[in-house]
């Protein structure tokens, strides 16, 4: 039996001067997820939030063999980054506002590597 393959982007949107987006609902948990950070900011700190049931939202955190710490990235970086998966709802947090609002997007995929 096949594993259907399942690969899909969600948008949370940001507004100018804001530091948090609103909830994505993806619907159901995937295998692996992207975070596309937009371009064109400041360098400030995006941090993933996630929760399960869609009413109490956490950081979610990074785990090496040697720390875990609060999943970050840079806004202003424009690039796709792997992000902590096992949840199926999320937000994002900036450390400062986003001088010009940004588009962020989640990419969940059942598909292996």
């Amino acid at each position: 039996m096949a594993i259907a393959t399942i690969t899909k982007a969600y948008t949370l949107t940001m507004a100018s001067a804001g530091t948090l987006t609103g909830a994505t609902d993806l619907g159901q948990v995937y295998r692996y997820m992207y975070l596309h950070t937009p371009s064109g900011n400041s360098g400030v700190t995006a941090y993933v939030h996630g929760s399960s049931d869609n009413s109490t939202f956490a950081r979610v955190q990074a785990v090496s063999t040697t720390t875990v710490a609060d999943y970050q990235t840079t806004a202003s970086a424009g690039k796709i980054s792997p992000i902590p998966a096992g949840l199926q709802y999320y937000k994002i947090e900036t450390q400062g506002a986003l001088d010009n609002g940004g588009t962020f997007v989640l990419i969940g995929s059942n598909t292996d590597k």
